[in-house]
């Protein structure tokens, strides 16, 4: 299989973009990195409103694969799947991105965030999505549970601006945009990591400067898995199309890395979510891969994507 076959997997991922906004009715505290906290709120508001079993955990539960909140946030790869045993989850059909970084709110201060549903997981969600957000701004958010309403949400359109959406309004589906895939020459590529990406060896973080090879062994994966579950694509196992990477190397980086833990409720534990933060140049025939490094502008890398983590830009690529 060719390298070109990455941008036939890549244009069946199709997602909705929303950007949602919020006031605050009383102060609200929020951290550093919000989008664990969010990501906290909505699954809380999903369980309380779709879970028929609260007590029962999903793994448990004979209701798992029709129930709404199990598919956002619990769902298993399936046994059946052809990937089953490398991988058991695949990744949440969400990213959550929040807007702005004040982590005080006082009454009546707007905050919000864009939350990207990839595939089907729009669909799913319409009929739920507004009741969702009441019930978010009931429970309240933050150290002190403050409260909040919905305020507006709006969806990316085609263009790439955002346009009102009404409750019963149409959903837009975009697609990541195709890009030719090119080998010859050698080419340097600058990446800016705006939230920390998380990189796994054997179940351990990576905290040295992340290797060409590792970042497209993470895009690969995580695009294999969202094309095919959520978006009906035909199981295609990119991560064969590696072979080449290893040969790109890190020209130059200015990178930090950041410490940065949550409790699960889910889960009833604390969760790591470090990464590194900052600048990284690699150099190398780097253009065969830019179809999959501009995938991951809009699906993050790395293990903590879904709360907004592993987001980068393109700075350079010549």
């Amino acid at each position: 299989m060719e390298l070109n076959s990455i941008n036939q997997i890549i244009n069946a991922i199709s997602y909705s973009r929303l950007l949602l906004t919020f006031e605050a009715l009383e102060p609200i505290k929020l951290p550093v990195y919000q989008g664990s906290t969010f990501r906290g709120c909505l699954g809380n508001a999903f369980r309380r409103l779709v879970c028929k079993f609260p007590s029962q955990s999903c793994e448990r539960c004979g209701l798992i694969e029709e129930c709404l909140f199990s598919y956002m946030f619990a769902m298993p790869l399936p046994r059946e799947h052809p990937a089953f045993g490398r991988f058991t989850t695949p990744p949440r059909p969400y990213i959550l991105n929040p807007l702005g970084n004040k982590t005080i709110l006082n009454k009546g201060d707007k905050f919000g965030f864009e939350l990207t549903l990839i595939g089907a997981s729009a669909k799913k969600l319409m009929p739920v999505l507004p009741e969702v957000f009441s019930k978010m701004g009931e429970m309240g958010i933050g150290e002190d549970r403050g409260r909040f309403k919905p305020l507006f949400w709006f969806q990316e359109n085609k263009e790439g601006a955002f346009e009102p959406l009404m409750v019963n309004g149409k959903w837009i589906e975009l697609n990541i945009p195709f890009i030719v895939p090119t080998s010859e020459g050698a080419q340097s590529l600058k990446l800016r990591f705006e939230t920390p990406l998380r990189l796994m060896y054997s179940g351990k973080p990576a905290t040295g400067p992340p290797e060409f090879k590792d970042l497209v062994d993470s895009l690969l994966r995580r695009i294999s898995l969202m094309a095919n579950v959520y978006c009906g694509a035909p199981w295609v196992d990119l991560m064969s199309l590696a072979s080449g990477a290893e040969n790109i190397a890190i020209n130059s980086h200015k990178l930090e890395w950041v410490n940065w833990q949550r409790y699960s409720g889910t889960k009833n534990m604390h969760m790591k979510f470090d990464g590194h933060t900052g600048f990284i140049e690699y150099y190398g025939e780097v253009s065969k891969w830019l179809p999959l490094i501009k995938a991951g502008e809009t699906l993050h890398a790395g293990a903590t994507a879904t709360f907004g983590l592993g987001k980068y830009t393109i700075v350079h690529n010549e």
